[in-house]
């Protein structure tokens, strides 16, 4: 269509991700902690979400056994970038929030990314304005 402000499409055979570096991991555990011993895959469902990511504002939100982590998409690249091949590092710009309701089963961002829902056990549904812990960490010092 003519003036049209969408771009023409292509169609494609394949499609393939790569890899920022290969075999790297990050872990958001503490180090003095037996955190991952302690996560057991079974015990959450198939349909568990237990990460998410903002594009439009740039953070990361992850489950942990306690709540969840929040951290910038910049700071995870870097973290990831920096590390060797086939090593897994230690992500250190990260805000733990604690959730007392249960285990996190499901980390979902709303539609404008400014809001981070989690399903907890007890078929309890939390709401956390990202602004806020952002906020929080800004005034840190």
């Amino acid at each position: 269509m003519e003036g049209s402000p969408e771009p023409a499409g292509q169609d494609s055979e394949f499609f393939r991700f790569a890899s920022l570096v290969t075999d790297t991991k990050v872990s958001l555990q503490d180090t003095d902690t037996t955190e991952h011993a302690r996560f057991e895959p079974p015990a959450y469902p198939a349909e568990a979400s237990l990460i998410a990511a903002s594009s439009r504002f740039g953070y990361v939100v992850a489950a942990t056994l306690n709540g969840f982590a929040y951290t910038s998409t910049k700071a995870l690249r870097t973290t990831i970038l920096d590390l060797p091949k086939t090593t897994t590092g230690k992500l250190t710009q990260v805000v733990r929030v604690p959730v007392s309701q249960g285990p996190v089963t499901q980390i979902r961002l709303s539609a404008q990314d400014s809001h981070i829902l989690l399903a907890v056990g007890g078929n309890q549904l939390l709401i956390y304005k990202a602004k806020d812990i952002v906020d929080q960490v800004c005034h840190v010092s």
